[in-house]
């Protein structure tokens, strides 16, 4: 059993430093196409999640609960998310302290409609997303 000092002052008291590791993060500036991306193929949790868009149109950023890399189209989102169209930049920061689940694994796409099975390809700059996992 570990010690307050123990916790404070771990190699006075000959004990390690706990490793509990923090989120682990992805980025990605788009491509000029859906950019179907595997954050994680195993179950996790998301704490944090940005996305901007700088193309006039709006853009969709389709997050899944999968353990491959999603196939937009074919693949059915969890949760669908709109970032304006603004050629200035328009988005989103959105925080989750106590996490989303996911059971299989984590993926995404990039979109240019919001239906379901929409596969239109966003261009190469228009959109950045940031996942924070664990």
């Amino acid at each position: 059993m570990r010690t307050l000092l123990g916790w404070l002052f771990p190699s006075v008291f000959g004990e390690t430093a706990p490793s509990y590791g923090g989120i682990q993060q992805t980025h990605l500036v788009s491509a000029a196409t859906t950019n179907a991306t595997l954050v994680k193929g195993a179950s996790g949790m998301v704490y944090e999640l940005s996305f901007f868009n700088t193309n006039a149109a709006a853009r969709y950023l389709k997050v899944f609960d999968k353990a491959t890399a999603p196939v937009p189209g074919t693949d059915t989102p969890v949760r669908t998310m709109m970032a304006p169209g603004s050629a200035n930049g328009a988005g989103f920061v959105l925080s989750f302290p106590n996490g989303l689940q996911f059971q299989n694994g984590i993926g995404f796409a990039l979109t240019g409609a919001i239906a379901d099975n929409d596969t239109t390809a966003v261009g190469a700059n228009d959109c950045v997303v940031n996942f924070g996992y664990r």
